[in-house]
Order: C-alpha cells, then structure tokens, then sequence
C-alpha cells in the first residue's frame, strides 16, 4: 500500500503501531479525525519513503518524536490543531525535502531550531531553499524564519 487517506472519517483511536509495517506508504492522510494517543516514534522508522504526513485536526498529544528526522523524503508535514507539546525537535532540519511545514494551534514552546530555518534559505525569497512554507504559533514558538505566524 502507497497511500493511506482516511480523512473525515470520524476515526477514534490512536494511530496503530501496526501502521509502521506499511514500509512502502508515500502519503498517510488522516486529517479531521479524533485520533488521540501520541505519535510513536517506531512509526518513522519503517516510513523512509514518506513524501506526505498529514494529521491535522485530531487531538494526538505527546512530544513530536525525534525520530521524525527519519522521513528523509517527506515534502509535506501538518500537525496542526492537535495536543502535541515540547519543542519542535531539530532533527526537523533533516529533512532536506520538505517543502510545507505546519505548527499552528499546538501546546509547543520554544525557538523554531535553526537546523529548520536553514532549510528555508533565505526567508524573504521562497525559491532560496526547499522549505516554502513554514507556520507556527509564533506566540508561543519564537520563529523568525517563519513565512507566517499564528498569534
């Protein structure tokens, strides 16, 4: 399997481990649900070839896992409007392909790593740099690298 979307279908659980044995899935989509639960870290590890992370819009809780910086070929990753806290983790600036980065609406604190902000190149000019998009709660997340900001 290559693409997983179950958006808007009012799923409640947390998102199960077993979903880590679908080494092959480029897009997991499952947005506008009411997952709960935290995101394990094992999932990253077998989801090399993920280009598309979207689960917005559930109430997953937890710290974003470091591991996240294993997606080597995620392009597009929404977080937003769930119940994760912490810090954006560094290992973020991984992913040198990632072009859409979502953070708004979330229990996160900090800085925006600078290993992330590099990606974006330079901030006034998008095409310096893969990361075009970048959003966060820069009222809690301070983010000066940020094409825009949530108050």
């Amino acid at each position: 399997m290559k693409r997983l979307a179950l958006q808007r279908g009012n799923l409640q659980s947390t998102i199960p481990i077993e979903y880590s044995s679908l080494a092959n899935l480029i897009v997991l989509d499952l947005d506008f649900n009411n997952l709960s639960g935290t995101l394990d870290g094992k999932l990253f590890e077998s989801w090399r070839n993920m280009k598309e992370l979207d689960l917005n819009n559930n109430a997953l809780s937890g710290t974003i896992s470091t591991k996240i910086g294993m997606l080597e070929s995620l392009r597009f990753l929404q977080l937003d409007s769930n119940e994760f806290d912490g810090t954006i983790p560094t290992e973020l600036g991984e992913l040198n392909e990632l072009v859409f980065a979502a953070f708004t609406d979330l229990n996160l604190n900090g800085m925006m790593p600078s290993q992330v902000c590099s990606n974006r190149g330079n901030p006034t000019d998008p095409s310096d740099g893969n990361l075009a998009v970048l959003v966060a709660d820069c009222d809690r997340v301070l983010c000066e690298c940020c094409s825009d900001c949530e108050l």
